[in-house]
C-alpha cells in the first residue's frame, strides 16, 4: 500500500480535461507526464515467478480504478486489466460548467507485453459491457436524429460550416 505518490508518464486530469473541453488531439501521453494519488494498494500471490493480483486500487482527485491480473517475473511480461473510472473534481456539479461531464465513465484498459514496451489498449468489449457507456451510446443514437446534429454534421463534412469539435461533441452527448 503506497499513500501520496504518483505514476509517470500519463497526466490523467490533462487528458480528462482535453476531453471535457472537446479536444480529441494531444492526448498523447509524454515521459514528463504525471499524475498524483491518494492512495494505491494491491496484494499479490507469486508462485512459480508470475505475481497475480485480483485486488488493486488506486484513487485519486479525478481517478478511481481497480485493477486484476498477472506480471511473469522472469520473463519481465506484464498481462493486466485496469478499470479507470472518472471522479468529478471535489466541489464540481455532475452536469455543470462548460466541459462534458465524463464522471462516472469507466473504460477499461488491458495492458499486455514486456516491461520495457507494454502495449495499452482499452477493453471496448468492457466498455459495451458499461452501464454507463450503454447509456451514452443510446443517448448518441437518438441526438444523432437530432436536426441540430444533423446540420452540424452536415457542415462540418461539407466544409460549409466552420463548427467547432467541442461544440459537436457537446450535441452529441448533451441529456435530454
Amino acid at each position: 500500500s503506497l499513500a501520496d505518490g504518483t505514476v509517470a508518464g500519463i497526466d490523467v486530469p490533462k487528458i480528462l480535461d482535453g476531453l471535457a473541453a472537446g479536444h480529441l488531439s494531444g492526448l498523447a501521453p509524454t515521459p514528463e507526464d504525471r499524475t498524483a494519488f491518494e492512495q494505491l494498494a494491491a496484494t499479490f500471490v507469486i508462485a512459480d515467478g508470475v505475481a497475480r493480483n485480483q485486488d488493486l486500487r488506486l484513487t485519486s482527485s479525478r481517478l478511481a480504478a481497480s485493477g486484476a491480473g498477472t506480471v511473469n517475473l522472469p520473463l519481465r511480461h506484464l498481462d493486466y486489466t485496469v478499470h479507470p473510472k472518472v471522479v468529478s473534481p471535489a466541489g464540481a456539479e455532475p452536469g455543470k460548467g462548460a466541459g462534458i461531464d465524463l464522471s462516472g465513465l469507466e473504460i477499461p484498459v488491458q495492458i499486455v507485453g514486456p516491461w520495457d514496451k507494454p502495449a495499452f489498449r482499452p477493453d471496448l468489449k468492457g466498455l459495451l459491457a458499461s452501464d454507463q457507456a450503454a447509456q451514452a451510446i443510446k443517448r448518441i443514437g437518438r441526438n444523432l436524429k437530432s436536426q441540430e446534429v444533423q446540420d452540424a454534421l452536415r457542415g462540418l463534412l461539407s466544409g460549409e460550416q466552420r463548427a467547432k469539435p467541442r461544440d459537436l461533441i457537446e450535441k452529441l452527448l448533451k441529456k435530454e
